[in-house]
């Protein structure tokens, strides 16, 4: 999964406004974790913002991770690094969801947050929603 990551996270940064909120959804905490301290230094440097959520985390820091994403800097990119805690019971919307291999029931939950609230989203879209 690193080399098509690498590959999508520089589509992300060089997207512009394009790609305002991506998800990079993972089976394991473990490997969540990971691809976060590998990744979020260097888009954090292209001025992209990244969050990590997962189960373990407290719910304040769960509840936390959430603000960040769907209120500070709305106008800002920002790249999700998560596990099934975004799967169900979230209320968010993403522009690209980037999966692990997952059974279908995951899959469906996880594609269920790519453009969440339809066309009104679509209208300000140049590309189409993306699910990798």
């Amino acid at each position: 999964m690193e080399e098509t990551l690498d590959r999508l996270l520089d589509k992300i940064i060089k997207s512009g406004d394009e790609l305002k909120r991506v998800a990079i959804m993972f089976n394991s905490v473990k490997r969540c974790t990971e691809a976060f301290e590998r990744y979020s230094q260097h888009l954090e440097h292209h001025c992209i913002k990244t969050i990590m959520l997962h189960g373990r985390m407290t719910s304040y820091a769960r509840e936390k991770a959430l603000e960040v994403l769907n209120h500070e800097a709305e106008r800002d990119t920002k790249v999700l690094f998560t596990t099934q805690a975004v799967e169900a019971g979230v209320d968010v919307n993403f522009d690209m969801i980037i999966s692990e291999v997952a059974p279908p029931h995951a899959l469906i939950q996880r594609a269920g947050r790519l453009a969440r609230y339809g066309v009104r989203c679509q209208k300000r879209r140049k590309t189409p929603y993306e699910f990798h």
